[in-house]
């Protein structure tokens, strides 16, 4: 960026659809002073930079009002979303709450069945006039500035049939035996806050997803300068600055340990599973969980570039993407406006040139005509095409326990053959446990001596020896006198026995003897010895399970035709021992960045499905064609994931691959059925055969039968395959 430019990020309330970030981008990019406009219409943000010598943050503001958007800068973005939320909705419902009455009325009216006399006309204009300029106002706005500018979108055509509608309404005033056409304009209005309604509904539940990543950095940090400490927010603090984090903290920025030692969980970031031990020069990273330990650490990045906040961006880019077929659908519509406007116009001419040809003096159809192009040209139906089906298949899959964050997925997802699956919490259970006790005295005293010693530690192991003590019933003694040794065990003194917990290496180092066992140990999987009065006591192996039936799972999902790939944060060691079991390909040591590159790969043979359950998935999940949550999710990987398994049950994927099928075909006939409408009515229209207010009766059909077309989207059931078949493994590797 040129140094004599600045960058402003604003988060846009009101866009709708691709028409917005049209209007926006062509609205203000021409302008003096303005370098470049991009819109991200997936954040509701748009990025501009500008020569601060021309403009500022409020004149660029004030610019995207005039286009008829709200603009938030960064102050004001933390409740942007449901401000912007609730005044589309109060501004539907107020409009909804006037047009539905009087819509109802007129059209009663003007079929002859009821019969109110003058003053129900003039009660009409006031009705539909309140609707059209004051909720309809700030569209309006944003037309006229877009027209100014040389821009046609779908806000210009609901304004060209709204006012036309009106205008040509007046004339029933004067001349009764016209047809009455307020309604039609009230109508129309209602039906676009509707769609703006819809729209900002979509862009704030977007966002939830980012702001949660970025909520998992403290906003405070414990900070010592000249010796004092200090608590400041995070932004204050610089590279270079010291950061106290005690016990149970989360640590607030990236950076290296400067003096202390503890264990460091980073699960929630990279995926792997146990704790690791930070001592003097080893790095850590904002959002990770302190353990018992209180480190000093040096700070290495700002607040704003810390490994969470790229994680954030990274999704947030991904997610800017969007599907090829939405891409070129937005397109279509782009012209479709045009092409609407051009009929209406020539419509018009046509007929003007008939009545003075033919001295027919049929001077209303010249009006009449171009409106019924309008209305029934209007895009309502084929805009709301695809937001029917959506909220269908949320419904459907809803009721067969998956949430359906994204439907744009489901386009792709019937084409996926790669599933990359994450081992932790999702093909394990995501919790050390106790499954292995080889005990060289009585199990019971085993247990005893060493859940005594680890019932007051917080490290997932510990709680794992704890859980199983109470799970057998076993009672606990009181250890006064616990010391910690990060990384390595614990000892301390049990009804005046001196107890010893921890790897082979620390309670050899502490004297005790391995004769004989040394064999034993090296079969268990993450072994922790336990001594008490300088006797081994015992080994209790402790490990993370698989699920239950993950194999045959697995199986299913081979024998369906998938190739699962693990993908883990995981060391290599842990990754290799399950991927043997699943019988599945793996990589291991893998960052969250780490993952989306290596599916980005992947993509280059087709579209790829990700399953996972942790922060560190999140990317992932955004990257992939499919991310699918499951059930032991955070909120963030929930709200990242297109597909969210309210179970733990990837067998439920063929399913939705089948129900992506079903939701494709559904969404190509709405567009189908919608533009079927349209390019046979607008015709009509032209030739004067279709009066506005049947074209407004024939809008509503459609959009009716849109939604009613989506009542015969259902969920599929795939049969369960737990017989492992060599032929369709070997195939389905091969593939």
């Amino acid at each position: 960026m040129n140094k004599q430019q600045q960058q402003a990020i604003f988060e846009v309330g009101g866009m709708a659809c691709a028409f917005c970030a049209t209007t926006i981008e062509e609205g203000l990019g021409p302008l003096k002073g303005i370098d470049s406009v991009k819109v991200l219409m997936n954040t509701s943000e748009v990025v501009i930079r500008y020569d601060p010598s021309v403009f500022n943050k409020n004149d660029l503001k004030h610019q995207l009002g005039a286009l008829g958007y709200y603009a938030f800068d960064e102050n004001e973005r933390k409740d942007s979303g449901s401000t912007v939320l609730h005044d589309s909705r109060k501004r539907t419902m107020a409009a909804a709450s006037i047009t539905a009455p009087f819509t109802i009325l007129a059209f009663l009216v003007s079929s002859g069945v009821l019969n109110l006399g003058p003053y129900f006309k003039i009660a009409e204009l006031v009705a539909s006039g309140v609707v059209l300029f004051y909720f309809g106002l700030p569209i309006h706005i944003g037309a006229f500035n877009a027209l100014k500018r040389g821009i046609l979108n779908e806000h210009v055509l609901y304004g060209a049939a709204g006012f036309a509608a009106y205008a040509v309404g007046l004339v029933s005033l004067f001349y009764p035996s016209a047809p009455d056409f307020l309604s039609v304009a009230a109508l129309l209005t209602t039906f676009h806050l509707s769609a703006g309604w819809y729209g900002a509904k979509v862009r704030n539940d977007t966002t939830k997803s980012l702001r949660k990543i970025i909520d998992l950095q403290p906003p405070m940090s414990r900070i010592l300068r000249d010796g004092k400490e200090s608590l400041v927010p995070v932004e204050e603090v610089n590279v270079g600055d010291l950061v106290l984090v005690k016990g149970g903290e989360k640590i607030p920025v990236d950076g290296t340990v400067e003096s202390g030692e503890s264990e460091v969980s980073e699960a929630i970031l990279t995926g792997e599973a146990n704790p690791v031990v930070k001592k003097k020069g080893d790095s850590v990273l904002a959002g990770s969980t302190n353990g018992d330990g209180l480190l000093t650490i040096q700070v290495t990045k700002a607040s704003t570039e810390t490994f969470l906040m790229r994680v954030a961006g990274n999704v947030k880019e991904i997610q800017e993407r969007k599907p090829l077929l939405l891409t070129v659908f937005d397109k279509v519509i782009d012209k479709y406006v045009r092409v609407v406007l051009g009929l209406a116009i020539a419509t018009a001419i046509g007929w003007v040139i008939f009545d003075i040809m033919t001295h027919s003096s049929n001077w209303l159809q010249a009006a009449y005509g171009p409106l019924s192009v309008l209305v029934i040209g209007y895009p309502c139906a084929l805009g709301l095409s695809a937001p029917s089906i959506k909220l269908r298949s949320l419904t459907v899959a809803a009721d067969n326990g998956i949430l359906v964050n994204d439907a744009s997925s489901l386009f792709l997802i019937p084409k996926a053959k790669k599933i990359v699956l994450d081992k932790t919490g999702t093909l394990t259970e995501g919790k050390p446990q106790v499954t292995k006790i080889v005990s060289l005295v009585n199990e019971g005293d085993l247990l005893k001596y060493a859940a005594s010693v680890e019932q007051g530690s917080s490290h997932p192991i510990a709680r794992a020896i704890v859980q199983e003590a109470k799970r057998r019933g076993i009672d606990t003694l009181v250890a006064p006198d616990v010391k910690q040794f990060p990384g390595r065990g614990v000892s301390g003194h049990v009804d005046n026995h001196n107890v010893i917990l921890g790897t082979r290496e620390f309670v050899e180092s502490q004297g005790i003897s391995m004769t004989g066992v040394v064999d034993m140990i090296q079969q268990i999987d993450s072994p922790v010895l336990v001594a008490v009065d300088g006797k081994l006591y015992g080994i209790l192996g402790i490990s993370d399970s698989l699920r239950p039936e993950i194999e045959s799972k697995i199986r299913d999902l081979k024998g369906e035709g998938f190739e699962p790939i693990m993908l883990t944060g995981d060391t290599q060691t842990a990754a290799q021992k399950v991927a043997t079991i699943l019988g599945i390909d793996f990589k291991a040591k893998m960052s969250p960045l780490d993952k989306a590159n290596y599916i980005k790969e992947l993509q280059s043979d087709g579209p790829v499905i990700a399953v996972g359950d942790g922060v560190n998935d999140a990317p992932a999940l955004a990257q992939a064609d499919a991310g699918i949550a499951v059930g032991s999710g955070i909120d963030i990987t929930k709200e990242t994931a297109p597909f969210v398994l309210l179970t733990d049950d990837i067998g439920l994927i063929p399913s939705i691959v089948q129900f992506g099928k079903k939701f494709s075909s559904a969404a190509k006939r709405n567009i189908l059925l919608a533009l079927g409408f349209n390019v046979i009515g607008i015709p009509i229209a032209m030739a004067g055969l279709l009066n506005p207010m049947i074209a407004m009766i024939i809008m509503i059909f459609d959009v009716s039968a849109i939604f009613l077309s989506g009542f015969v989207l259902h969920f599929p059931k795939v049969p369960k395959r737990t017989e492992p078949s060599n032929s369709i493994h070997k195939e389905a590797v091969a593939s």
